[in-house]
């Protein structure tokens, strides 16, 4: 990751970062990888810490700044804090060729935290942080998730590279997909995997980052897709931190009999939309364990 820019292209970005956000200094440290994003910076400044984070221009306006100008104004604390620029904004405009304008970069504070990982009591303050955000009233104008889209991208160029005869079973699972879009909605994250929330003991709250998935969806996709990750590639999967996550998220949304009767799609959605990066056959088989398990897994959340 470290060549996505050249290095007349870093110099240019980090004498735009120093001059737009105000610091006296910055440098760049490293490159992360970062699904959906143009680029993810780690970047020094003489204030600390920061990441940089640069996706398309029009993803960027027409989706994340909406909704966190819409979850500020309501209150909502499970959300970084983006660093303002000098002049009140949000966000830049950087080129990566001369004469383009199609990258938006925005920056926030690095947190020296706790990732999602972490104990029960972590988890906990996931399906609280979930919880509260789902019951946030969404305004007509926030953009809305195209669920078609995502299901045939994962028809049409993700599933026909896994093949026979693990093909034939994953096709199974789109129908089931499509009936999410029938179950209640709200303003969801998109992406709550592991690598997206940390705690910040100074705050002492779980906080969400990557906001590049958020949108008006099926609640539920928020709400089961952290399961997941409680399930490794032995299949061992973490009951207890799951059982204190459905808890604590069931204290602010109850979900319908539907919702709890869909949830293992729900679960399987995104990673079938990501079932071409790391090893197939442990996901395939973690797959499969939702399927199986999808009652005992549901029950979690009947409470």
């Amino acid at each position: 990751m470290n060549d996505v820019l050249t290095s007349l292209q870093r110099d240019r970005l980090t004498q735009q970062v120093a001059s737009e956000y105000g610091f006296e200094e910055v440098r760049i440290v490293s490159f992360f990888e970062g699904y959906g994003s143009r680029f993810v910076a780690l970047l020094h400044t003489n204030e600390g810490k920061y990441v940089l984070k640069a996706n398309d221009h029009s993803a960027v306006h027409t989706k994340v700044a909406p909704v966190y100008e819409h979850l500020r104004a309501s209150g909502f604390e499970g959300m970084i804090d983006l660093r303002s620029t000098a002049a009140g904004g949000l966000f830049i405009e950087f080129e990566v060729e001369r004469n383009s304008d199609d990258t938006t970069c925005y920056l926030y504070p690095f947190i020296e935290g706790t990732s999602l990982s972490g104990s029960s009591e972590l988890f906990v303050g996931v399906g609280h942080t979930l919880g509260r955000l789902h019951s946030i009233e969404a305004a007509p104008e926030l953009p809305y998730w195209d669920l078609d889209s995502l299901i045939g991208d994962i028809v049409n160029d993700r599933l026909p590279n896994v093949p026979e005869p693990y093909r034939s079973n994953l096709l199974e699972l789109p129908p089931g997909f499509s009936k999410l879009t029938m179950l209640p909605r709200s303003i969801i994250h998109g992406d709550v995997g592991e690598s997206n929330g940390v705690y910040d003991a100074v705050s002492n709250r779980v906080i969400l980052i990557d906001w590049d998935g958020c949108g008006i969806a099926p609640r539920i996709i928020d709400a089961a897709y952290p399961l997941f990750g409680l399930l490794d590639d032995q299949q061992q999967f973490q009951w207890e931190k799951a059982a204190a996550y459905a808890t604590a998220y069931a204290e602010s949304i109850k979900l319908t009999s539907e919702e709890l009767e869909l949830l293992h799609y729900a679960v399987l959605l995104l990673p079938c939309n990501h079932i071409l990066h790391g090893d197939l056959h442990t996901k395939l088989a973690r797959i499969q364990w939702f399927i199986d398990k999808r009652e005992q897994v549901a029950r979690l959340f009947d409470v």
